[in-house]
């Protein structure tokens, strides 16, 4: 699953950085939002109001402060989508590495149960 959302997440950003940006930021918002929402029913109410006060000024800083750097950003991802795009072996090397990383865990795993199928049927003496 992650190597299809990493792959996923290069063709956006080669295509549609604009989106990918904002997307990314909207999912932070949406993050602190959450995590602002699910102290509330226990009684936690400061947490809550703080939360929702972050993002005001989360979401204000970057409209109005950092708006220049958000469009110097945007380009950035447009020519690091492209780079990566063009450049498979830049892609490819990690996803390389990680397909052998999930392989041993799978291997790592099997043993694991392995063993403890073993365990049970050997008879303690």
């Amino acid at each position: 699953m992650a190597v299809f959302l990493c792959i996923l997440l290069v063709y956006l950003t080669k295509h549609f950085p604009r989106g990918v940006i904002y997307s990314i930021l909207g999912i932070f918002t949406a993050l602190i939002l959450t995590i602002g929402g699910m102290v509330y029913p226990i009684g936690y109410y400061q947490i809550t109001i703080l939360c929702i006060i972050a993002v005001g000024l989360y979401v204000g800083l970057l409209l109005y402060c950092f708006k220049r750097h958000l469009k110097v950003a945007l380009v950035i991802f447009k020519i690091a989508g492209a780079f990566i795009t063009e450049n498979l072996q830049v892609f490819l090397i990690p996803l390389t590495f990680a397909l052998i990383n999930y392989a041993m865990m799978v291997l790592e795993i099997g043993s694991l149960f392995g063993v403890l199928i073993m365990s049970r049927l050997t008879d303690p003496v």
